[in-house]
């Protein structure tokens, strides 16, 4: 009888540990319920490039009758300079979008709307579609880009259009400089160490978690250097001094900067009082 009452405690004991709270449903899920990844859902919007990772975006209050923006860093363009910028710079190019069964679909790209890899690093080309073609042929919406300061705390998610992987983490710090060899970059988001990245992750949106919302853009990383140099970058204030270095530490961009610079068919208009965006060489 000793043994039988022992053998159903431990049945209990074992039942009430695995028995627990329901898991929480990520609602990028409730919105694809035939979706049985997870990480499926998340892929929708995301853009491969040949070189880099890029994110199909649209900002707060665009109409979808605009032709569509791919956004991507503009390092994966190419700049030589401090100060350097493109604006409408006719290209070729075709890239490709997932949608939410993390099926590709063809963009073709027209022009560099505008680029730079100074005190950000972005650019944004524009395709022959509106977003309402692409929502109506493939079934896919663009990430909204966020209008001010990334917060501190904010869980993330770093999606790779490139190697079709993501990594996780949160938005550790504000870094007011960021020095990596002629570059420098301002207000960059230090990710916690959990996310780890790797060259073509360049142009991954930083996605605050469980949303659709872009608040930063990746582009580089601390790659084993203690010495401020490319692909080694180190926080500095703002009388050159380091203030923080970080062995294999990622880092993106902000991107909430490009609203001051919108007129009132939310193009990009450099010459708008207040735009923030770099303007010219100096």
């Amino acid at each position: 009888m000793k043994s039988i009452l022992l053998l159903a405690l431990a049945f209990s004991v074992s039942s009430a540990f695995a028995v627990g709270p329901a898991p929480e449903v990520n609602p990028l899920v409730l919105r694809y319920p035939h979706n049985k990844l997870l990480a499926d859902p998340i892929f929708e919007g995301i853009v491969k490039l040949s070189n880099c990772s890029g994110s199909l975006v649209t900002f707060k209050g665009m109409p979808k009758s605009k032709k569509a923006l791919v956004m991507t860093n503009g390092h994966c363009v190419g700049f030589t300079k401090m100060g350097d910028v493109i604006t409408n710079k006719p290209v070729t190019r075709v890239v490709s979008v997932f949608d939410a069964d993390k099926k590709l679909h063809k963009l073709d790209i027209t022009r560099i709307v505008y680029a730079t890899q100074s005190y950000t690093d972005v650019t944004f080309y524009e395709t022959t579609m509106s977003y309402q073609e692409i929502e109506d042929q493939y079934n896919v919406e663009a990430l909204t880009i966020e209008d001010s300061l990334t917060a501190v705390g904010t869980k993330i998610d770093v999606v790779s259009g490139y190697w079709e992987i993501l990594t996780s983490c949160e938005a550790e710090a504000i870094a007011k400089i960021l020095k990596e060899d002629i570059w420098v970059w301002l207000n960059s988001v230090r990710y916690s160490s959990d996310c780890m990245t790797k060259g073509g992750y360049s142009g991954s949106p930083v996605i605050a978690r469980n949303t659709r919302t872009i608040v930063a853009i990746h582009n580089t990383g601390n790659n084993g250097k203690l010495d401020c140099s490319d692909n080694n970058p180190c926080e500095a204030n703002p009388y050159g001094e380091v203030v923080f270095q970080g062995l294999n530490r990622r880092y993106g961009q902000q991107v909430y900067m490009v609203y001051s610079c919108l007129d009132e068919n939310f193009d990009i208009d450099l010459g708008m009082n207040g735009c923030e965006l770099p303007k010219q060489s100096w």
